[in-house]
C-alpha cells in the first residue's frame, strides 16, 4: 500500500479520536449544567410557595410576627432609627474688657480686666415616632486660654439638654417632658434660661404643659441640686404650676405658684412664691405687670417679702420704628434682721442682666431701680438700645445684692440709701438671620451709699459678641 495512504489514514484516525474525546467533554458540561437548572428550578418553586403563603390574609399576623421577631433579635437592632434627625448648633464669642470688677470690697479692685469667652453648642432633634421626640444638646464653655497649656484641658464639654418629649399624651393635647431641659415663663422675670451666660441654665426634672383653647397650663418637678456625698437629703427641689390666659395675639394674663424646697444643712428653706401676670399692646403702647408675694420658712426665719415690676412703653410709627419705655421695678429688704421675719425678696431664677443692668450690679432683691429705654431700628438688620438706670436700696439695714443674689456691701449704719447710675447702650447688627453682631458700653456713676460705704471708682465695660447659629 503507497505510503501516502497510510499516512492518511493515521491521521485522520488521530483527528476522530480528537473530535469524539472534545465531544464527550461538552456532553459533561451540559449535563452538570442541566442538573444545576433543575436545582435552581426546585428551590425557585419553594420559595414562591412560600411567598404564596405569606401573601395571603390569614398569614398577615404570622408575617408580622416574624418581622418583630427579626427586629428584636439583637443581629438587627440597627434598623432601629429615628423617623427623621435635624442636627444644629451655636458658636458665639464675647470680648469684654472692665475697669472696675467688683465692688464687694470697701476697696474694689479696680485693675483692668479683659478677655473672651467662647460657648459652643451642637445638638440633635429626633422625630422617633409621630408623638415622641427625643433633643439632645452638648455644650463647651470656656474662657480662652483657660487651660494654660492645650494639653491640659480636662473639662469643658457637657450635657446642657437631653430629654425626651411625649406629645399628644393619652390624646390629651398635652406633652409630657421628661430629662434635662431649659425654662422660659412669661417675659422671664422669675424663670429665665438666662441666656446671656456663658453656660445659661438647665433644669433637671419632668414637666407637663399644654395649651387647651386660650389656657396654657405648666407643671414641673424640677431637682435644682442633689449632693449624696454630704447625705442623701442635701438636696434642693423646685415644684411649679403656671396658667397663662390668651384671649388674643396682643393679650395674656397668667398665674403661677413656685415651691422651693431646700434641705443644705446649715441653710434650710421652704417658701413659697405666688405672681400674677399681665403683658399686652394696643394703638401703639405696650405693658407688662407683675406681681409677687412670697411665704414660708427659711431658716427658721417667718418668710414675708415682695416685690413688684411695672413696665410701660410706646412705639412711634416711620421707619424707624423708635420706642420709648419707662420700667420700675422694686424689691423688699428686711429691716431688722433680728425679729424673726426674713423680708429680703428672693427673684428665684431671673433674667436680671437684661432688667437690672448689664453691669449685673445690682439684683432685683432689697431695692428700686428704675429705668428710661430708648430704641429704634434703623433697618431689618440693624437694632440699638439706649438705657438708663437709677438704683436705690429699700432697706439700708439689709444688703446690696448683685445680679448673683449674692450680697455684695452690707452696712446697716449707712444714712443714704442711692447706689447710683447706671447708662447701657447696646447695638445688634444681623450679618444674616443665623449671624450676628452685638455690642455694648455701659457706665456706673456710683451714688452716695457706695461713697459712704468704702471707695467710690466709676466702672467702664465695653463687649462685642459674635453669634452664629447652624
Amino acid at each position: 500500500m503507497p505510503r501516502w495512504i497510510v499516512g492518511f489514514c493515521v491521521v485522520a484516525g488521530i483527528g476522530f479520536g480528537q473530535s469524539e474525546q472534545a465531544l464527550a467533554e461538552r456532553l459533561a458540561n451540559l449535563e452538570a449544567r442541566a442538573a444545576k437548572a433543575e436545582a435552581l428550578e426546585t428551590r425557585v418553586n419553594e420559595l414562591e410557595g412560600k411567598l404564596s403563603f405569606y401573601e395571603t390574609q390569614e398569614s398577615d399576623q404570622n408575617l408580622s410576627a416574624a418581622i418583630n421577631a427579626l427586629t428584636e433579635d439583637r443581629a438587627y437592632v440597627g434598623v432601629r432609627k429615628a423617623k427623621s434627625i435635624l442636627f444644629g448648633g451655636q458658636v458665639r464669642l464675647r470680648t469684654e474688657y472692665r475697669t472696675v470688677t467688683r465692688y464687694q470690697d470697701a476697696a474694689p479692685r479696680e485693675t483692668d480686666e479683659d478677655f473672651t469667652i467662647q460657648r459652643t453648642r451642637l445638638n440633635a432633634d429626633a422625630r422617633l415616632l409621630d408623638h415622641v421626640r427625643a433633643f439632645v444638646e452638648i455644650q463647651d464653655s470656656r474662657t480662652w486660654g483657660e487651660e494654660l497649656s492645650v494639653l491640659t484641658d480636662t473639662q469643658g464639654v457637657d450635657l446642657h439638654q437631653g430629654f425626651v418629649d411625649f406629645e399628644d399624651l393619652f390624646g390629651s393635647g398635652a406633652t409630657l417632658r421628661t430629662g434635662r431641659f431649659e425654662l422660659s415663663l412669661w417675659n422671664q422675670r422669675l424663670i429665665s434660661p438666662l441666656d446671656w451666660h456663658p453656660v445659661s441654665r438647665a433644669w433637671d426634672g419632668v414637666l407637663g404643659f399644654g395649651t387647651f383653647g386660650e389656657i396654657t397650663v405648666h407643671a414641673g418637678v424640677h431637682t435644682i441640686a442633689e449632693d449624696a456625698r454630704v447625705d442623701s437629703d442635701a438636696d434642693t427641689d423646685l415644684y411649679w404650676t403656671a396658667l397663662t390666659w390668651k384671649p388674643n395675639s396682643d393679650h395674656e394674663l397668667g398665674a403661677a405658684l413656685f415651691s422651693v424646697d431646700a434641705n443644705a444643712g446649715t441653710s434650710d428653706a421652704n417658701f413659697q412664691t405666688l405672681t400674677v401676670h399681665a403683658q399686652g399692646r394696643f394703638s401703639g403702647f405696650d405693658y407688662s405687670l407683675d406681681l409677687v408675694g412670697q411665704g414660708g420658712d427659711f431658716e427658721d426665719l417667718d418668710v414675708c417679702a415682695y416685690a413688684t415690676a411695672v413696665e410701660v412703653g410706646y412705639t412711634f410709627g416711620g421707619d424707624w420704628k423708635p420706642r420709648v419705655a419707662l420700667d420700675w421695678t422694686w424689691a423688699s429688704g428686711d429691716d431688722d434682721p433680728t425679729d424673726g421675719d426674713y423680708e429680703t425678696f428672693n427673684p428665684l431664677f431671673p433674667f436680671g442682666h437684661y432688667y437690672q443692668g448689664y453691669l449685673d450690679i445690682f439684683g432685683w432683691r432689697n431695692g428700686h431701680d428704675v429705668v428710661a429705654h430708648f430704641q429704634a431700628r434703623p433697618s431689618e438688620s440693624f437694632w440699638f438700645e439706649v438705657a438708663f438706670h437709677g438704683f436705690w436700696l429699700d432697706q439700708s439695714e439689709d444688703a446690696w445684692y448683685g445680679a448673683d443674689l449674692m450680697p455684695i456691701r452690707s452696712f446697716p449704719a449707712a444714712d443714704d440709701r442711692q447706689l447710683g447710675y447706671e447708662l447701657d447702650i447696646s447695638a445688634k447688627y444681623w450679618l444674616s438671620p443665623a449671624v450676628w453682631l452685638w455690642f455694648g458700653y455701659s457706665h456706673f456713676f456710683p451714688g452716695d451709699y457706695v461713697d459712704e460705704t468704702g471707695d467710690d471708682p466709676a466702672t467702664d465695660w465695653v463687649w462685642l459678641q459674635l453669634t452664629a447659629d447652624f
